[in-house]
């Protein structure tokens, strides 16, 4: 009788290692297995058996796909003025402050005939998603890291006062 076969875990190094680096992820519920990205399926985790993983059919086509490079200027429009990525960054900033997303589809198109010889608003395209984003993945960062860096990390508390200061006599 042979000896009785060791259980390998998962070890972190794997995912600094230039063979597993891109597709080798842990399974979170089971450390004995390790997941490939790009075949979505769970191997054990041994280094023989990723290793002979890397040279599969069903590896190999997977990956391929993530491999090839993609020229993104093919995707990409040409960039608008700064202009008008600020006229779309201002508009959002006021629609977040004082109303609701859902006029920005009329808005956009009421500056667009409003200020028919401004460039800025010729270029405009502000329509509800896009707003969305701008505040989300603007806006939103910016004033977090601004907020941020004004209170440090020391303890805060907020404290919201909805008394007015107008005496009635």
């Amino acid at each position: 009788m042979g000896k009785p076969q060791y259980t390998q875990k998962f070890r972190k190094d794997w995912l600094n290692n230039n063979q597993f680096k891109d597709w080798l992820v842990e399974v979170e519920d089971d450390e004995t297995k390790a997941r490939c990205k790009y075949c979505k399926c769970d191997i054990i985790a041994k280094n023989y058996d990723l290793t002979k993983h890397l040279t599969t059919k069903k590896h190999r086509t997977a990956s391929s796909a993530f491999s090839t490079s993609r020229n993104l200027s093919k995707f990409m429009k040409p960039e608008k003025s700064n202009k008008s990525n600020s006229a779309e960054g201002s508009l959002s900033l006021f629609i977040a402050a004082h109303t609701s997303i859902l006029p920005v589809n009329h808005l956009g198109e009421l500056c667009k005939n409003v200020f028919q010889g401004c460039d800025s608003a010729n270029e405009l395209k502000l329509h509800r998603s896009k707003c969305t984003n701008i505040i989300v993945n603007v806006l939103a960062p910016h004033f977090n890291y601004d907020l941020l860096n004004s209170i440090g990390s020391g303890h805060y508390s907020i404290l919201i006062d909805e008394s007015t200061d107008y005496k009635c006599y």
